[in-house]
């Protein structure tokens, strides 16, 4: 059988992961449990006093990608990179793992993202991001014939940020079959939503079948500070799956009148919680190429994510193969 095709287009960030304390969050000016975007200085300036750090590979839609990439999966990553050492690190390390990144993403005398990430002794997560104007991805760096014949595509909010980058979404969703490919979004940030909702949401409706959503997420882009209104929201758009994680009280996923509830899966200890979504969507997705029942994608997902966070960074030092007989 020929395999799936998943093609996703995001930021490629260096991740710098350190234990911090609450207190060092606020010294390096950041939002506790938030994203912060700074500049290079900025970041420059925290990494002269940021303590001993891992070094990883992700952002929202790389994240999710590399985890696929480990099971097996037929992925291309489609992104922008400097010719530096985190740039070209990056490119090396999805190469390891069978994850074409195109030549034509890497650009000459670039800086590449990276963000430093202050994990706190409850386990959140506090991140400072660089993000270069300068590296936005490109539609001539998209592969045209591989969108035509692939079975997903895979986007990322954070692509609204910017207007090249946004544009380039726009065009690999119409080079998509819709005979056959499917689109798929992760609302990342919900700041991003709110930001750009009134570009991003008509898109959402119009083009994905498929949405991954924190609370506030989903919140954000059906404008409510209630969760039950934004599913009942969610409900008036059958053609679209909503797959909403919500913490330890586990995930929704709706589909047209369904609505089925998956339960968190208890850890013995959360050590870190980056990367948790992008891993769930991840395990869901694995769930999809392989035709499980929508139940089963979200036992899928919530296993992975299970595992992701008893561990620093958004890598699963092992990959975790579905257990069927979670039910």
């Amino acid at each position: 059988m020929m395999k799936k095709q998943i093609v996703g287009l995001g930021h490629a960030i260096t991740d710098l992961i350190a234990k911090t304390s609450i207190g060092l969050v606020a010294d390096f000016g950041l939002e506790y449990g938030g994203m912060k975007l700074i500049n290079l200085d900025k970041a420059n300036h925290i990494l002269d006093t940021f303590p001993s750090h891992e070094k990883t590979h992700g952002g929202s839609t790389a994240n999710t990608l590399y985890h696929l990439g480990t099971l097996g999966h037929s992925v291309e990553f489609i992104c922008g990179v400097g010719d530096d050492r985190y740039g070209l690190e990056f490119v090396k390390d999805f190469d390891s793992i069978g994850i074409n990144i195109d030549p034509r993403c890497v650009h000459d005398d670039k800086a590449s993202h990276f963000s430093i990430i202050c994990v706190t002794p409850d386990s959140e997560r506090s991140m400072g991001t660089f993000i270069n104007e300068s590296l936005p991805i490109e539609c001539t760096t998209l592969p045209t014939s591989t969108l035509k014949n692939c079975d997903y595509l895979y986007l990322e909010s954070y692509l609204w940020s910017h207007e090249i980058s946004k544009r380039s979404a726009l065009e690999a969703t119409h080079h998509i079959d819709p005979r056959r490919g499917k689109v798929l979004i992760t609302l990342s940030d919900q700041n991003c939503v709110k930001t750009h909702h009134d570009d991003l949401f008509p898109f959402v409706i119009d083009h994905c079948h498929y949405v991954f959503a924190n609370h506030e997420e989903i919140c954000a882009l059906m404008q409510t500070s209630h969760i039950d209104e934004a599913k009942k929201k969610c409900h008036n758009h059958p053609h679209i799956i909503w797959i909403i994680t919500e913490g330890r009280h586990g995930a929704s996923i709706i589909s047209g009148s369904q609505h089925i509830h998956i339960p968190a899966i208890s850890v013995p200890k959360v050590i870190d919680k980056t990367g948790a979504g992008d891993l769930f969507a991840a395990g869901f997705i694995h769930g999809l190429i392989n035709n499980l029942p929508l139940t089963l994608c979200g036992n899928s997902a919530s296993q992975t994510a299970s595992e992701v966070i008893q561990t620093m960074g958004a890598r699963i030092k092992k990959a975790v193969p579905y257990n069927s007989n979670q039910e």
